[in-house]
């Protein structure tokens, strides 16, 4: 049975419900989505995620991976699933396409050079490669898992775990693995005011509650200068709505992109989607839209040097 991807999320982490709109400075932490981070990882579970690493060409291994590892049956079934897509370059080829797609919405929003509005600030190739990471990483599994949502309504696979394709498509030969990127900061540890300009920046074209926040922004905590610069860029392209419109552009341009080139999966079950499949349909409805678009716009607006007067 075809499955026709049309839905997105990536890697977030949830947020607690706190009104962050009423208060510049929130004294409050909100909860982390339940993971296993990578530096916690051991045994077979450690393989796992390098393997995740190895298939997906990322530097890091994503948060929606980290979540299901926090019952790591789980986790292995749904790479299981999805490990054939990667190989065979399904889920490549697709999110190449989307990443294209959404370069020409940007692009068409006429984002501003750096240092357009502020004093350029040194975004040294760290930054950048931050950022190229997460729009790779987001566009591969913005196709591979909104795959198992959207396959809820297939059959179950013979041997229930939706991996019937698994041993028929071939594996990607080794490549040289990424340098792992700087360690994510714990939330904790920041302080009010850069845990103040996350959550503004994290209301860019979301709902007035987001429920999840975006680990780019909490990875690019490591430098301060990104992140202000980061809003001065958003704040503007917000005032416009274009982030916005972007967003709902991005699912559509997805949607119809997708539907010409479905992904053939199993449904997981019943137990999968009461587990998990309330918490990744809400990143499917707003939060990838949204960060593909504002990770490009970062990226295009970053990589090209001020004007010079």
């Amino acid at each position: 049975m075809n499955i026709i991807v049309i839905l997105f999320f990536s890697e977030f982490t949830v947020l607690n419900k706190i009104d962050f709109m009423k208060s510049e400075m929130p004294a409050l932490v909100p909860f982390a989505l339940p993971e296993v981070s990578e530096a916690a990882a051991k045994g077979s579970l450690r393989e796992v995620y390098a393997d995740i690493r190895q298939v997906m060409r990322l530097p890091m291994v994503n948060l929606i991976y980290r979540h299901l590892a926090t019952q790591q049956a789980t986790l292995e079934r749904v790479w299981n699933a999805l490990r054939p897509h990667f190989a065979s370059g399904a889920v490549d080829t697709a999110a190449a396409q989307l990443r294209s797609e959404v370069e020409s919405i940007v692009k068409a929003m006429e984002v501003a050079p750096r240092g357009s509005r502020s004093s350029p600030p040194s975004f040294e190739p760290a930054i950048l490669e931050v950022v190229e990471a997460y729009l790779l990483g987001n566009s591969q599994n913005l196709v591979a898992l909104s795959a198992l949502l959207l396959a809820r309504g297939a059959p179950a696979s013979a041997d229930g775990n939706g991996n019937s394709a698994y041993a028929t498509l071939p594996y990607p030969q080794p490549q040289p693995q990424p340098q792992p990127l700087r360690p994510l900061p714990d939330f904790r540890d920041l302080d009010d005011v850069t845990r103040a300009r996350i959550h503004r920046l994290n209301r860019v074209a979301d709902e007035p509650e987001p429920a999840v926040v975006a680990s780019l922004y909490r990875h690019l905590a490591l430098w301060p200068q990104s992140l202000a610069a980061a809003e001065d860029l958003l704040e503007e392209l917000e005032q416009r709505n274009t982030l916005r419109n972007a967003r709902d552009a991005t699912v559509a341009a997805a949607r119809e992109l997708l539907m010409q080139q479905p992904l053939q999966l199993s449904a997981l079950g019943d137990e999968f989607n009461r587990s998990f499949g309330r918490t990744l349909g809400h990143f499917a409805t707003v939060t990838i839209p949204k960060m593909l678009p504002i990770g490009t716009a970062l990226l295009l607006s970053w990589r090209t040097p001020p004007a010079i007067p």
